[in-house]
């Protein structure tokens, strides 16, 4: 495969496991709900967030392991072009960066 591809795939996997975070968020703040007394019998017999949060839980490893094998693909196939630059951190600081202008790799 070519580098184009491992690039791409690793920002696709870096798309899904932000959403993938995102609706473990929110299983979270149901499972908070679920914790009130007014809701804990309705919501415990028929929702069961924790139980469908673990499937995304799994999901979001499963995912962040193709992503590490993209990235590390990426690092092997990837000719290099390092730039430096300098990025704003405040108004009044400033850092010094070494990227790759292709992979995005930083020194």
């Amino acid at each position: 495969m070519s580098l184009d591809y491992y690039l791409c795939s690793r920002r696709s996997y870096d798309k899904i496991l932000g959403e993938l975070r995102y609706i473990i968020d929110t299983y979270n703040e149901i499972e908070d709900v679920e914790k009130e007394e007014i809701c804990a019998d309705y919501l415990n017999n028929t929702f069961k967030a924790n139980g469908n949060k673990l499937f995304f839980i799994e999901k979001e490893k499963h995912t962040t392991i193709l992503r590490e094998m993209c990235h590390l693909k990426v690092l092997d196939l990837c000719c290099h072009e390092f730039v430096d630059d300098v990025i704003d951190i405040t108004p009044d600081n400033s850092q010094h960066i070494t990227y790759c202008k292709i992979c995005e790799f930083t020194k």
